[in-house]
């Protein structure tokens, strides 16, 4: 995984991240990847108070190569945490922030650079 300071202040610190991922079989990784955040998102909105968090699920097209975009909301991911003191409250939703992005929500891409990577 390569991080770089992010270009604008008011962004997360993961905007400008990249990784690559190596694996046999970048179909069944994608598939199972996708099966495996699904039902990490059906297990959220069984419950709409729970403290998980929830995902939005996108297809893409990158370079010819089907991948998919996740985009995942993490900021009630760690409510509940005896957070009830006001100030506690605030830092940790600036923290999510400064973390994930505005409002908490981060955006993942995956797609296949080769038979045996993803980026």
């Amino acid at each position: 995984m390569t991080m770089a300071p992010p270009a604008d202040e008011d962004a997360s610190i993961f905007t400008s991240s990249n990784a690559v991922i190596y694996v046999d079989d970048v179909e069944k990784y994608l598939k199972n990847y996708r099966a495996v955040l699904k039902s990490m998102a059906d297990l959220g909105a069984e419950d709409p108070d729970a403290p998980l968090p929830t995902y939005e699920f996108a297809d893409i097209e990158v370079a010819g190569e089907k991948g998919f975009e996740v985009k995942m909301d993490l900021s009630k991911a760690f409510k509940g945490q005896n957070l009830n003191n006001p100030m506690i409250e605030a830092a940790y939703q600036k923290f999510i922030e400064a973390v994930y992005g505005p409002g908490g929500k981060m955006r993942v891409y995956l797609a296949p650079a080769n038979k045996h990577a993803i980026a």
